[in-house]
C-alpha cells in the first residue's frame, strides 16, 4: 500500500471541518479552498482552477485578495481559445487547483481522476505555474482491491511533468447522508459517525511543487 509519510519524509498533514450544520458539497469546496489558499499562495499571488465547477475557488482568492483565473477542460471549450487562455497565463500561477466537484463531496462519492487526465493535468499545471509554485489535486478515494493506488498515480504522472511531491492532506468533514444514495456509492468515504444520518466526507489532497529556477 502507498504510504505518502514514508516516501521521502513527506509530511501528512489532517485538516477537519466540524461545522454544524455540515456544509453543502459547494460550501465544503469553499472551505477548502479557502484553507489552500491561505497555505500555498502568497498574499497577491495568482490562483488558477483547472476545473471550476460552481466558481467556488475563484471566489475565496478573489476574497482573500489574490489574483485568479479559470482554465476549465479542454473539452469545455474550443481548443483555439484554451490554447490561448494557457497561454497568457504561462508560468504566473502561484497555486493551481482541481478540487472534486460539489456533486462528489456530499454526500461522499467515489472520484478519482485516470491516468490520462493526471497526466493532462500535470502538464498544464507545469506550464501555468512559477517555479516554486503548487498543484493541489483533490481525491475522494475509493480503489478496489488490487487496483492502483490514485494518490501513487498522481505522483508517478507528475514526476515527468517537473513536478515533486510536497505534501499530502486529508480534509475529513462530517457531511448529511442523504438516505436514497446506495452504500456502494460511499464505500471507502467514511462510516456512519451519529445514527446512520452523517458521514465523514474524506478527501485527499496531493501537493505537489513546480521544480526549476
Amino acid at each position: 500500500m502507498f504510504d505518502p509519510t514514508k516516501d521521502e519524509g513527506v509530511p501528512l498533514n489532517v485538516w477537519l471541518f466540524n461545522q454544524d450544520p455540515p456544509p453543502t458539497g459547494a460550501q465544503l469546496r469553499r472551505l477548502l479552498a479557502d484553507r489552500l489558499i491561505e497555505t500555498y499562495c502568497p498574499p497577491s499571488g495568482v490562483v488558477v482552477d483547472l476545473d471550476p465547477d460552481g466558481g467556488e475557488v475563484l471566489a475565496a482568492a478573489a476574497s482573500a485578495g489574490r489574483s485568479t483565473a479559470a482554465v476549465p477542460p479542454i473539452c469545455a471549450c474550443p481548443a483555439q481559445r484554451h490554447q490561448r487562455t494557457l497561454e497568457g497565463l504561462r508560468a504566473s500561477a502561484d497555486l493551481v487547483v482541481v478540487l472534486p466537484r460539489a456533486s462528489r463531496l456530499v454526500p461522499p462519492r467515489p472520484h478519482a481522476l485516470s491516468p490520462v487526465t493526471l497526466s493532462q493535468l500535470c502538464r498544464r499545471s507545469t506550464a501555468l505555474l512559477r517555479p516554486g509554485g503548487f498543484l493541489v489535486l483533490g481525491v475522494v478515494e475509493s480503489a478496489p482491491a488490487g487496483a492502483g493506488h490514485p494518490l501513487a498515480d498522481a505522483v508517478h504522472a507528475a514526476a515527468p511533468e517537473g513536478l515533486a511531491y510536497f505534501q499530502h492532506l486529508v480534509a475529513v468533514a462530517a457531511t448529511d447522508l442523504v438516505d436514497s444514495t446506495p452504500a456502494s456509492a460511499i464505500r471507502g468515504c467514511g462510516g456512519p459517525l451519529r445514527g446512520g444520518d452523517r458521514t465523514a466526507a474524506h478527501i485527499d489532497l496531493l501537493v505537489l511543487s513546480r521544480r526549476g529556477q
